[in-house]
């Protein structure tokens, strides 16, 4: 293969596809535009969904509370009042009937026995149901809540008690719970480190799809497109081999779809960079800071995986009679890319398997999922890089193979 003419073929592609203001706009400028806007509506949604708890705000604005027509007593109101301390400006208000629970004008409704004067006089404990409607978020959410402070403000009192009889109520506990990781008791343990959540989840599910969606349009013009336009023949015609016009093709898919994956990683930067806040609702800082070796290993993995579905989708373009029957296709098995994507969304780092390193698309998802997390096995990340070099070297052959063969070429 002569480097010099797959690279005179790779500025003719790129040239191309600069000329083609319809793909730059869609593949290129889009992703930079909408990602801004998309992640700010979502960072908005859950900045409202917060707001809407009970205390949420931050205790500015008055929060009521419902009771029925028996916990509206001056005894057990003033019982209710001092349990739900620590939630700000919280009003009361009657609702026998549950009418403002079932409006949405309370997030929860408190109910207690009909005896609950009597209870409350003789200073035995008093039941507390919290009544809330499980369909909305804001009333289940403002329900954990209410039952938390109730929880905790009878535990403050009980200790006041004790503690007045000159008692101790962590004294009196049979048993008292410590959490710790086993990195931190076990020298042999696996390296681990705790990464961003909402990185560790979205990252690894954006770029396998990007990767595959980033070159659809790419790869389908450079050889259907160019069926269709005739200028496949005359470009076979030069002195390059079918080798070097692979090559350079192959390069400018590349090209092309990294520069759409810059531009959609671009867009969620902006909508940080624009909206700071946003930071907090996605987990707080997103930064990475992997060990050289794993970042490594990771980005070979990428390479891996995006040459693999490069050469898919090129041979898929070959083999297609119309470049409208090519972007059917691989739009078809943009559903294989999604699958494992969606499929391993909320997976943990610790739970990734042998078994995943060797499945493809899950394998470098996997391995994205350890650097994330913090997993630092490096055994199975290179399982998962021996596994994708096969897959992109099986991939490699099938391409060349077909693009060399004319009757697969000029089918009509």
């Amino acid at each position: 293969m002569n480097i010099r003419h797959a690279l005179i073929v790779f500025r003719k592609e790129i040239s191309d596809i600069i000329r083609d203001r319809r793909t730059l706009i869609t593949t290129l400028l889009m992703p930079m535009l909408l990602m801004p806007i998309l992640f700010y509506f979502m960072g908005s949604s859950i900045e409202n969904m917060e707001k809407n708890i009970v205390g949420g705000d931050g205790g500015s604005a008055r929060t009521s509370i419902g009771i029925t027509a028996r916990a509206d007593t001056p005894a057990v109101r003033e019982l209710l009042t001092r349990m739900l301390a620590g939630i700000d400006n919280v009003d009361l208000v009657l609702d026998s009937d549950l009418a403002l629970l079932k409006d949405e004008k309370v997030p929860a409704v408190l109910d207690v026995p009909g005896d609950a004067d009597a209870i409350v006089a003789r200073g035995e404990p008093l039941k507390v149901d919290v009544i809330y409607d499980e369909s909305k978020i804001s009333s289940s959410g403002s329900a954990n809540r209410i039952a938390s402070a109730i929880s905790d403000n009878a535990d403050a009192v009980l200790r006041e008690k004790l503690h007045s009889m000159g008692i101790e109520l962590d004294d009196l506990k049979p048993a008292e719970p410590s959490m710790k990781s086993i990195a931190s008791v076990s020298e042999d343990a696996p390296q681990t480190g705790a990464g961003n959540p909402f990185i560790s989840m979205m990252l690894p599910m954006m770029l396998s799809i990007l990767l595959w969606s980033g070159a659809i349009g790419a790869s389908t013009d450079m050889v259907a497109g160019e069926k269709e336009r005739f200028t496949l023949e005359p470009l076979l015609a030069t002195c390059a081999n079918r080798m070097a016009i692979l090559a350079g093709k192959m390069l400018a898919v590349m090209a092309f779809m990294l520069v759409s994956l810059l531009s959609t990683l671009l867009g969620m930067g902006l909508a940080f960079a624009i909206s700071p806040a946003l930071l907090a609702v996605y987990g707080g800082s997103m930064s990475l800071a992997l060990p050289p070796a794993t970042a490594a290993l990771v980005l070979l993995n990428v390479v891996m995986l995006g040459m693999t579905f490069i050469s898919i989708q090129i041979t898929l373009s070959t083999m297609a009679r119309s470049m409208k029957q090519a972007q059917q296709w691989l739009s078809l098995l943009m559903l294989a890319v999604m699958a494992p994507a969606f499929s391993t969304m909320f997976l943990q780092a610790g739970d990734v398997s042998v078994a995943m390193m060797f499945v493809p698309v899950l394998n470098t998802i996997a391995a994205m999922k350890m650097a994330l997390g913090g997993v630092l096995r490096y055994d199975l990340m290179l399982i998962s890089l021996a596994s994708a070099a096969v897959y992109m070297a099986a991939a490699l052959m099938v391409t060349v193979k077909m693009f060399g063969r004319e009757s697969v070429l000029f089918r009509a």
